[in-house]
């Protein structure tokens, strides 16, 4: 997210990062770290049952998904 943030920043395009996460710890500890950066925002959900509506986002990057499930 950090990265996408920057990018988005340095080449001056509006870019909104939301990061998923099952896990409350680790949703707990990236708000924490990613606080400072108002572009992004973490939410904690199942990828089987996702809280936002079709078409919400313009792109996906799916870091370790296929990994764990």
């Amino acid at each position: 997210a950090r990265v996408l943030v920057a990018w988005g920043r340095s080449t001056g395009r509006r870019v909104e990062v939301v990061s998923v996460d099952l896990n409350f710890a680790a949703v707990a500890f990236a708000r924490d770290r990613l606080a400072p950066l108002p572009e992004t925002a973490v939410v904690q959900a199942d990828v089987l049952a996702l809280p936002f509506p079709p078409d919400a986002f313009d792109a996906a990057l799916c870091s370790l998904f296929l990994h764990h499930f």
